[in-house]
């Protein structure tokens, strides 16, 4: 299944597989590694990640060296838990769909 655009309600494109993915503990260290792939929208532009894979976690072998390499590499999401105020209101926006009738299909 593919992610659709909320605001287009478009079917997102995979723009490119195997991006890694940090994700942080309470404390703010680096915890897991994800691979996911970024699908964008092809009407606005909006990315997202889907499709995880299974994690490296800190403790694994190799761990350490990933993280190091994605991070020279400047490649990779790096999971932020704080929002902005804009984000925070953009979550806030109820987002309605409705179903289209037959007639009301376009030809």
């Amino acid at each position: 299944m593919y992610p659709v655009c909320a605001t287009c309600r478009r079917i997102m494109k995979v723009e490119k597989n195997g991006v890694p993915f940090i994700e942080r503990d309470g404390y703010g260290k680096e915890y897991r590694i994800w691979s996911s792939d970024q699908y964008k929208c092809p009407m606005c532009g909006y990315t997202v990640l889907a499709g995880f894979g299974t994690p490296t976690e800190r403790f694994q072998p190799g761990f350490q060296a990933r993280l190091h390499r994605i991070k020279r590499r400047r490649e990779g999401v790096d999971y932020i838990e704080e929002q902005s105020p804009e984000e925070k209101e953009i979550m806030r926006t109820p987002i309605i769909f409705r179903a289209v009738e037959p007639d009301e299909q376009e030809e």
